[in-house]
């Protein structure tokens, strides 16, 4: 018999901290991993502090999310968070989307059951048992949710969903939080209400979760899209932009470093920046960081004493931070915290 913890947690976190377990696994292979979570206020009231069983929930997750890197070879994986209200309840819904080798509908009686994979000849290329999703059904079935998969040849998407109560008494530790990253926000969307913001990501499911991102940050809504935040996707398509941009009084660009060529963007934008106040962050992974500094340590502003020639140090007196894929939403809220520090 198992037997259920009912403790309150940090829904928001506990997703995030599950996806950022995966990046190194991910970055190796060349995979975009994204996490791309929901609005958690519903009603007036925030969804994010929850009661459940927070050990089980992560398990399912890191076996969903395991299994989603493991069968895919080129693109990305997404793991989504959503919520409802259902009565006193929390219904919470994750997707984990991947572009990998897909599954047919046909294998679905088995996919569920011990010692099995859809094709026995995935085994002998990515290893495995079959067990994880096993597991994650008898979990998923004992927590009083459903799990479920759709495949088609770009890839597939496992969901499950699970029931929550609303935290009687939220903890003190997550209240604290939750208060500093308000009275964050509030300075931010000040600080930030004259800028535009420009996202170059040749990833365009990387841009949208970003933009999400912002969009709750700065209490914003999908109007601002395309005149408050804009996307771009390509170097070209990037200078462009910024020839339209460069007379705003404000601009924030986050660039990744994956896009290629995107040191013409970074030197348009160190001729053109005194004629516009610019802020620059750049999106980068663990396994180019690693490759940078020899350090796989998640991300920071002093990443940038870095070796001769390479991009960061090269223009380093343009770029304000560095920020490391996946992008957690509390990351971005704290860099440009500490960005714009000394201006506040």
């Amino acid at each position: 018999k198992i037997d259920l913890e009912n403790v309150d947690f940090d829904l928001f976190s506990l997703v995030e901290d599950v996806v950022e377990m995966f990046a190194l696994s991910a970055s190796s292979k060349g995979i975009e991993l994204l996490c791309d979570i929901k609005d958690l206020k519903m009603g007036g009231r925030n969804l994010r502090s929850v009661s459940g069983d927070p050990g089980r929930l992560r398990q399912i997750l890191l076996n969903l999310v395991n299994n989603a890197i493991k069968f895919t070879l080129v693109g990305e994986v997404v793991v989504t968070l959503s919520v409802q209200t259902r009565e006193e309840k929390v219904i919470a819904r994750f997707e984990i989307k991947d572009t990998g080798i897909g599954i047919k509908d046909s294998e679905e009686e088995k996919l569920f059951k011990p010692f099995s994979q859809a094709d026995s000849s995935t085994t002998r290329v990515h290893g495995g048992t079959g067990l994880g999703l096993c597991i994650s059904k008898q979990f998923v079935t004992l927590m009083g949710g459903e799990i479920g998969f759709e495949s088609s040849d770009g890839g597939s998407t496992f969901w499950f969903t699970c029931p929550l109560s609303l935290s009687s008494n939220i903890d003190a530790n997550i209240k604290e939080l939750l208060t500093a990253e308000q009275q964050s926000a509030e300075v931010i969307q000040k600080k930030l209400r004259d800028y535009k913001i420009l996202l170059i990501d040749p990833n365009q499911s990387s841009c949208q979760t970003l933009t999400n991102q912002l969009l709750r940050i700065l209490s914003l809504s999908l109007e601002d899209v395309g005149e408050k935040i804009l996307s771009r996707h390509s170097s070209s398509e990037a200078i462009s932009a910024l020839d339209q941009l460069m007379n705003t009084p404000s601009l924030l660009i986050f660039i990744s470093q994956s896009l290629p060529c995107s040191e013409s963007i970074l030197e348009k934008l160190s001729t053109k920046s005194r004629d516009c106040l610019i802020r620059v962050i750049v999106l980068t992974t663990i396994r180019l960081r690693s490759r940078v500094d020899g350090s796989a340590n998640g991300g920071g502003t002093n990443a940038l004493e870095l070796e001769e020639g390479d991009l960061l140090v090269q223009y380093k007196n343009l770029i304000s931070a560095e920020v490391t894929k996946p992008v957690r939403q509390s990351r971005v809220l704290n860099f440009l915290g500490v960005l714009f520090k000394d201006d506040f």
